[in-house]
């Protein structure tokens, strides 16, 4: 499983990575000079409520949402041509005919994302950090722990969307994956809005419509868990990392079926 993870990762040591990287940190150090995302939503909308509880917390910066925007691109990107790439030129065979198991070819492939997923949004953070700190740019100076938590959280979404990305791309190929992906997360921000439109309307209206909801979100992510201010401490965060892990679960193991019943073969 290690080596699967640790072959793959091999991708992040290619020029156009390190170039990739420059182009990200300058893209994130611009935009961090906006106002953070909770100062742009109009206070006393609809929408608000979806950010805002009833604790105050830090912000979250744009260069932060930039970061993260930026990882899960890179993060689906790869995601979705690494498995189909070694279906169809055979080297899934060839690592399968060694001890081992589509299990750990899996999990493995899984790691490596995820670790290169979260290695970027490191990386852009800490540039955000060097450049709000010691050269001036940027509106959140990064000096506390709770600003820097903060700031991590919404990259928990990673962990599950990779899990989804690596679904598609067994089911549907590269390209597949991609738009899949990206529909997927359209939908799933269409979803994550209902509960809010509801609350406009009567009570009880809809029977069952929680437990409805409450499926729902396992299938389709809700991304407004992960800007939510009261998901920044305590039992809300600790609830909305067991959402991520459970649901990334659930696709991992709709990933191993998958892959434990297509036909190798048929791609050669």
């Amino acid at each position: 499983m290690w080596a699967i993870a640790q072959f793959s990762l091999l991708k992040m040591r290619e020029s156009a990575f390190y170039l990739l990287m420059i182009v990200a940190a300058l893209i994130c150090v611009f935009t961090n000079t906006a106002d953070p995302v909770s100062e742009q939503i109009a206070k006393g909308s609809l929408f608000s409520y979806a950010f805002s509880g009833d604790v105050r917390t830090t912000s979250i910066a744009m260069g932060s949402c930039v970061a993260l925007i930026i990882s899960i691109l890179i993060a689906s990107f790869y995601g979705s041509s690494e498995i189909p790439s070694d279906i169809n030129t055979g080297v899934i065979l060839v690592i399968l005919s060694k001890p081992v198991g589509r299990f750990n070819y899996l999990l493995g492939k899984y790691i490596a994302i995820v670790l290169m997923g979260y290695a970027i949004f490191a990386f852009l953070q800490l540039v955000l950090f060097i450049s709000s700190r010691f050269l001036g740019i940027g509106v959140i100076p990064y000096n506390s722990w709770e600003m820097a938590v903060r700031q991590f959280v919404p990259a928990l979404i990673l962990l599950p969307l990779i899990a989804v990305n690596i679904t598609f791309s067994i089911m549907g190929g590269a390209l597949g994956a991609m738009i899949f992906t990206a529909l997927y997360l359209i939908f799933s921000i269409i979803i994550a809005f209902v509960p809010l439109t509801m609350a406009i309307f009567p009570e009880g209206m809809i029977p069952y419509l929680d437990e409805i909801l409450f499926v729902a979100h396992y299938l389709f992510l809700n991304p407004l868990f992960y800007f939510h201010d009261t998901a920044a401490m305590g039992l809300p965060l600790t609830a909305l990392v067991f959402y991520s892990l459970s649901t990334a679960a659930f696709f991992l193991l709709t990933s191993i079926y998958l892959l434990f019943t297509t036909d190798l073969n048929a791609a050669q």
